[in-house]
């Protein structure tokens, strides 16, 4: 994860992409309970070096959480 950054309306998420990567997952959470995480994207495909995915801004603090699909 390289950064968050938001406008007030989308927070956008940036994380360090490689080209061997057949695609990515983004994931939100308010909290880090196990069970706690929604699919925002999948299958996001790779914009090497740096992906970026921006999603509505939710009015409070959240996680997230990007993963390599299969």
């Amino acid at each position: 994860m390289q950064g968050v950054s938001s406008d007030g309306l989308t927070d956008t998420v940036q994380w360090l992409s490689s080209a061997l990567a057949p695609g990515y997952n983004l994931f939100y959470s308010t909290n880090l309970a196990p069970l706690a995480w929604t699919m925002h994207s999948s299958g996001i495909p790779p914009t090497p070096p740096t992906n970026s995915s921006s999603l509505p801004f939710h009015g409070y603090p959240a996680f997230y959480r990007v993963t390599v699909t299969n």
